[in-house]
């Protein structure tokens, strides 16, 4: 897990931890987890090290190629968890990649670079078929 800190004078810091899953072509898939939440968060700190999320037209590159054919951003929440404010109780939903989300990693897997052990726990989580 690789952690980005983004200090600002004055300001609030912001803490991303992240893991590659799988690499295809010049693309990965990342697990991100926030640390804080701030706005544009994931978005600001992939672009800082030069791996801005595919779609994004604001930090991304803003490139119908690179893009890979979507008109929104490469970002999903498939697992969010916190304790309810009332009871205390754990809360846990989970989704699988949407349908577009999952064709464009379908369109790229005969270029799959490989998996990581990471990847080998989570992407089945999403629902995607084997590469």
């Amino acid at each position: 897990m690789r952690v980005y800190h983004h200090p600002v004078p004055d300001g609030r810091s912001a803490v991303t931890l992240y893991e590659t899953l799988e690499m295809r072509d010049r693309l990965s898939l990342v697990e991100v987890e926030l640390l804080t939440g701030r706005t544009h968060q994931i978005r600001v700190h992939m672009r800082h090290i030069n791996h801005a999320c595919v779609g994004d037209p604001l930090y991304g590159k803003c490139d119908a190629r690179a893009d890979q054919g979507l008109t929104r951003q490469f970002l999903h929440s498939w697992r969010v968890a916190f304790d309810h404010p009332v009871t205390g109780e754990r809360i846990e939903c989970r989704d699988e990649l949407p349908w577009d989300l999952a064709a464009v990693l379908d369109d790229l897997s005969p270029r799959s670079l490989g998996r990581t052990a990471a990847g080998d726990d989570i992407v089945p989580q999403l629902g995607l078929l084997e590469v």
